[in-house]
């Protein structure tokens, strides 16, 4: 039944990988291809300007104002068919931060994140750019005019990420000369490579002894996170760890920073089984990462949400809770990047 009052939205918009409230939740993992916004409204009537502002880590992105769709939506209910995605690449990673509005009257906001840990392709930030990989180490790029250009850079690739100049991409190749067969990844060596598709220069950032991959660059590209080891795990053993590098102006690394390096993160005697898994890790500003954490035979850690400040390399826990959601996709239907009721339409 309508109430009396004026037109309103709830006040928080909640997110989904599919257009159901029932399936929220904050953070979205690499490859997530559409995030739903869904809100609850009271009071509508047809003709009033609703608009949706949207930002990516802190910068405008998307605008969508229009008249509220009466027939569609009536007076009261749910709002669950409007999203933002890109059904070819998935969404770029980041933090998405929403603003609605009913005749220039604020009602709602709401903020998820898309995680990062590498992929096989994606879309440069400024989106006139393809990276994809084509087994087993080619790197392929896609102009914004369509021209495409291959370049064999490795001789396995495992994925890549682009830098926030979107000149860059960084990329981690992998050797099997010493991999065990049938060991899960005991052996496995990963380098990191950082490479100019326009010069076709390509520079090493990391090596064996590291063996990173996954790699997930901060939003002003002077740091740059990923995941060391080959993943290999038995009982309180575990080869994977969260690695972080701060790098130069030239984008070449001038420290490595570890879970040791940060004050609230008690740190394993090198006699203890013990290790700690990453999982969904995202940079919520220049200098700030946030990772789900799980302590694996280490009992002075509870798992959960941590906040790592790179600058005064301080980890504080901000929830009980990991935060992980797990990727549902729904089925292709479109493939731009938009935000709508349904309809795609170019940003």
């Amino acid at each position: 039944m309508a109430t009396s009052g004026p037109p309103a939205f709830s006040t928080e918009v909640r997110f989904s990988p599919i257009a159901d409230p029932a399936d929220g939740g904050g953070v979205f993992p690499s490859g997530t291809k559409e995030v739903f916004a869904l809100w609850t409204y009271t009071n509508m009537s047809p003709g009033l300007v609703v608009r949706r502002e949207w930002d990516l880590n802190g910068e405008a992105w998307l605008v969508r104002e229009e008249p509220w769709d009466f027939a569609r939506y009536g007076a009261d209910g749910t709002v669950d068919d409007v999203s933002v995605y890109d059904l070819d690449y998935g969404l770029l990673p980041g933090v998405y931060d929403v603003r609605l509005s009913i005749e220039g009257v604020p009602q709602s906001q709401g903020r998820f994140v898309i995680a990062a840990w590498g992929t096989e392709a994606a879309r440069s930030p400024d989106g006139r750019r393809i990276a994809q990989i084509k087994q087993p180490g080619t790197l392929v790029v896609q102009e914004a005019d369509g021209s495409r250009r291959e370049f064999e850079v490795a001789r396995e690739i495992a994925d890549l990420a682009w830098f926030p100049d979107s000149k860059h991409i960084v990329f981690s190749g992998y050797d099997r000369s010493e991999e065990i067969p049938d060991a899960g990844g005991v052996g496995l060596m990963y380098d990191l490579w950082l490479f100019d598709p326009t010069t076709e220069e390509k520079t090493r950032l990391a090596g064996g002894d590291l063996s990173l991959h996954r790699p997930f660059p901060s939003p002003d590209g002077r740091y740059l996170a990923a995941l060391g080891g080959s993943g290999w795990g038995d009982a309180c053993l575990f080869d994977l760890r969260l690695v972080v590098l701060r790098l130069s102006p030239s984008l070449r690394p001038n420290e490595v920073y570890t879970l040791d390096d940060f004050a609230g993160i008690p740190a394993a005697s090198p006699n203890d089984l013990a290790a700690i898994f990453p999982q969904d890790v995202y940079w919520s500003g220049p200098a700030e990462l946030q990772a789900d954490l799980f302590p694996i035979c280490l009992d002075d850690l509870e798992e959960g949400t941590y906040r790592l400040d790179l600058n005064a390399r301080i980890a504080q826990k901000i929830a009980e809770e990991p935060t992980r959601t797990p990727l549902r996709t729904p089925g292709p239907t479109a493939t731009a990047v938009s935000t709508g009721t349904g309809t795609p339409t170019p940003p």
